[in-house]
């Protein structure tokens, strides 16, 4: 190999690793809503949660850095909810390193053409890395199927110890509900 070869390969190396790519799939990052969105019920009576997905299709799984600093979650509400507000918890280290690791390794979901109890809940979650000028964001729905996504990344499959994690840190009207789907 050339020394001109040998430094790209030196410089793709070290632009992957400054990126936070992983093995089990490269973060999306996403900018933190400010102020929290604003979710409420329709004319049916039904909740609008404003929650956006964007694009959840891509070619890299869905990944977050092993080693974030901190977490903010926000909390859409399902259609169904009668409290129809998004709220906002937050983690530090442990707790952001917990659900990093539960994410990390989850396996890949190769999708579910029916999920009859999926009522559009979502959890939204920015994880904070000490490198990182933009938040990692990584979306779990908790219903349904119960999946992970992200924008442009490949959904896996949110097992039960995520919702666990999840329900240790979500807002008093969430908790029940997904303690409930893995019992």
């Amino acid at each position: 190999m050339t020394r001109r070869t040998c430094a790209r390969v030196g410089l793709a190396a070290t632009l992957l690793l400054l990126a936070g790519c992983t093995p089990d799939g490269s973060p999306a990052l996403g900018a933190l809503p400010d102020p929290v969105p604003v979710a409420s019920h329709t004319d049916d009576g039904t909740c609008d949660n404003g929650y956006d997905a964007g694009t959840v299709d891509g070619a890299q799984l869905v990944g977050v850095d092993a080693q974030p600093r901190s977490v903010v979650l926000l909390w859409y509400p399902g259609s169904s909810a009668d409290d129809c507000r998004v709220r906002r918890t937050a983690g530090g280290t442990a707790v952001a390193r917990r659900l990093a690791a539960d994410i990390r390794s989850a396996p890949e979901s190769f999708g579910n053409s029916s999920c009859p109890d999926d009522d559009g809940s979502v959890v939204s979650l920015y994880f904070t890395v000490d490198d990182k000028a933009r938040p990692q964001r990584v979306d779990v729905r908790p219903s349904g199927c119960s999946s992970i996504v992200a924008p442009h990344r490949r959904a896996r499959d949110a097992k039960p110890q995520l919702i666990l994690d999840l329900a240790r840190v979500a807002p008093s009207s969430w908790r029940a509900r997904l303690q409930a789907r893995v019992s």
